[in-house]
């Protein structure tokens, strides 16, 4: 899959990380619908392609009958500000956001079908994010801060240290981030220095996973095999055997 990445308006920052246009090989499949990524209650769904896709909130839309399609990639809580939507409960956390959703995706399938060139797919959802945004009082706030601290430190952090931080207990960041994210913040930190960690296996044609492991935090190799088994649910061996097409070497 190529993925040609294009920046929101300014006033989506805080909300949308970016849109991308991509393009699929049509013997992966027949078209799906437009879905969004949810967690599941224990660990988020893993990607050897982009293990961080969960905590990022992707919503992937693609035309029937079209190789061709429209991503836009959230902030950890961009669902959550601009819709409502608790993803941890699986429901929403204001009265209506749901159906805003629904109305929002229904739109912008409509303006894809209607826009003469995917060229023009981007400038659409962010028309009308725009107007949903304008509607809206609901700001980036402590959750938003604490998750940009943890994917800047690629998932060292102290937790209790960012919400000293932000001025919360660690229980009140731990359930407003539940809420806002979907997964607990600790759970979010190791998942975001695991993806840090395969990023810079899959860089080098033969990587040190001793070197790798360290780098990122672990205590050992061990330590960095034992939570790629964690979300990956597979041994380094295994996976790769798998995924052929992934060119980093097993353990």
């Amino acid at each position: 899959m190529h993925i040609t990445a294009f920046s929101p308006s300014p006033e989506l920052s805080g909300f949308v990380e970016c849109y991308g246009l991509w393009h699929n090989d049509p013997e992966l499949g027949p078209p799906t619908a437009a879905t969004a990524h949810s967690p599941p209650a224990d660990l988020p769904p893993f990607s050897a392609q982009d293990p961080l896709g969960f905590a990022r909130r992707m919503l992937w839309l693609r035309l029937p009958g079209r190789d061709e399609g429209l991503s836009i990639f959230f902030r950890p809580a961009g669902l959550y500000h601009l819709f409502g939507l608790s993803l941890a409960e699986g429901r929403t956390a204001r009265a209506g956001p749901g159906e805003a959703a629904l109305a929002f995706v229904n739109a912008l399938l409509h303006r894809m079908q209607e826009a003469g060139s995917h060229v023009a797919w981007p400038a659409a959802a962010d028309e009308l994010l725009l107007a949903h945004a304008a509607h809206t009082t609901a700001l980036p706030d402590a959750v938003d801060a604490v998750a940009g601290s943890i994917l800047r430190q690629e998932g060292r952090v102290s937790i209790e240290a960012l919400a000293q931080g932000v001025g919360l207990s660690r229980r009140q960041l731990e359930r407003r981030f539940l809420a806002e994210v979907g997964t607990a913040p600790k759970l979010y930190a190791s998942l975001v220095r695991f993806n840090h960690a395969f990023r810079l296996l899959a860089a080098s044609p033969a990587p040190n996973w001793q070197d790798v492991a360290y780098a990122c935090g672990y205590y050992d190799q061990a330590h960095l095999i034992r939570e790629f088994r964690r979300f990956t649910g597979q041994a380094p061996s295994a996976f790769f055997k798998a995924n052929p097409e992934q060119p980093i070497p097993a353990a």
